[in-house]
């Protein structure tokens, strides 16, 4: 959590998406060649001894914006004029049937105050919300309340408590209102 916020969407998605398109099949070993494109970006990915590839795109500001595997099969990104990570769509195949496939498409959208940190962010699966998280920090950086919101009805909220390291010593969770009593306090060590 803490130390998240100046990650990037290009420094986690190709880890993200590799566990998305081969799921763990036993020992699995095999080598990868990438094509790049004229600025030394990443265009192409080839697992050799498998079917998989995959299609890089970038925007003109030389950000991430897509993975594709196939038309089922990909994630996409879009920024902020301060290239903030606005949403990610994710479709992956899903079987419907035994007569035939579709694909799910869920989005996570985000919101940053001033400073940009994450305010909120919202998923939604085929376009239905799931749930809405807004989040709390203190005057150093910090996530000290995280509160969702599920669409099906009912808060969820943790808090987070630091030492003078930064280090979080204590969480609680709870449902229903953050000022109510919290049912389960963790202390970290």
């Amino acid at each position: 959590m803490y130390g998240q916020k100046n990650r990037t969407q290009k420094d986690i998605a190709p880890i993200f998406l590799r566990s998305i398109f081969l799921p763990f099949q036993g020992f699995f070993f095999c080598s990868i060649s990438t094509t790049d494109n004229v600025s030394g970006q990443v265009s192409k990915e080839l697992w050799t001894g498998t079917s998989t590839a995959f299609d890089y795109s970038y925007d003109a500001r030389s950000r991430l914006t897509g993975i594709t595997r196939s038309a089922t099969d990909k994630v996409n990104w879009t920024y902020n004029t301060a290239g903030l990570v606005t949403s990610e769509i994710t479709t992956i195949p899903q079987v419907t049937s035994a007569l035939g496939a579709s694909s799910v498409t869920s989005t996570m959208n985000y919101t940053f105050d001033t400073v940009g940190r994450i305010a909120s962010k919202s998923l939604s699966n085929d376009s239905t919300v799931q749930y809405t998280d807004a989040m709390l920090y203190d005057f150093r950086d910090r996530m000290t309340q995280q509160t969702r919101t599920q669409s099906s009805g009912g808060n969820l909220w943790s808090k987070f408590f630091y030492n003078s390291l930064d280090l979080v010593t204590t969480a609680e969770q709870g449902t229903g209102s953050v000022t109510s009593n919290p049912e389960l306090v963790q202390t970290i060590f």
